[in-house]
């Protein structure tokens, strides 16, 4: 592990702030696959078991078969209204930081063994590594997780010799020495 600290000039990308928001706010691992299929089974589950319900209480098959495929199709109907305003709000909160940071210009930003200081024309600030509760990587670059918040270091913004692998390792070893 090396203590010498990395001075980076962060500027705002909005593909990359994009991957880093649709992270989910827990850290730790994501879900594994076999987890996903079954909360899908169980789905599938439950709604077979009300289409049995509605033929036990004396409904005709068909009339299972309708409310069966009413569920079904309500419930997809609600996934794409919630997907069509979540992209609409996305949209809006990009439009909101791409602002904000016009205001602000370039972040200096100085990573070391205390943790990562913040420095623009307007403010500055500062996260020790306890704070810091994950490192992700994002499509283009780094998140760091503290609270609900994010700190998005696109890949571009690191020095020539660091690639997006090697700085989370470094991330990594820092936040295990030192938070």
């Amino acid at each position: 592990m090396t203590d010498t600290p990395l001075r980076l000039e962060l500027v705002f990308d909005a593909d990359v702030t994009r991957a880093a928001l649709s992270l989910p706010l827990g850290a730790g691992p994501r879900r594994p696959a076999w987890q996903k299929l079954g909360l899908g089974l169980l789905g599938g589950g439950v709604f077979g078991g009300l289409a049995i319900v509605v033929l036990r209480l004396g409904f005709g098959l068909q009339d299972a078969l309708a409310y069966l495929i009413a569920a079904v199709l309500g419930g997809w109907a609600i996934n794409a209204f919630w997907q069509w305003h979540r992209h609409r709000f996305m949209a809006q909160i990009l439009g909101l930081l791409a602002a904000l940071e016009a205001q602000e210009g370039v972040t200096n930003a100085t990573i070391d063994t205390a943790g990562v200081s913040m420095r623009s024309a307007n403010a500055s600030s500062t996260l020790g590594w306890p704070v810091i509760t994950a490192i992700d990587a994002v499509a283009g670059g780094t998140a760091l997780l503290f609270g609900a918040s994010r700190l998005v270091i696109p890949d571009h913004c690191l020095p020539a010799d660091l690639d997006g692998a090697g700085f989370r390792a470094r991330l990594m070893d820092w936040k295990s020495a030192h938070g």
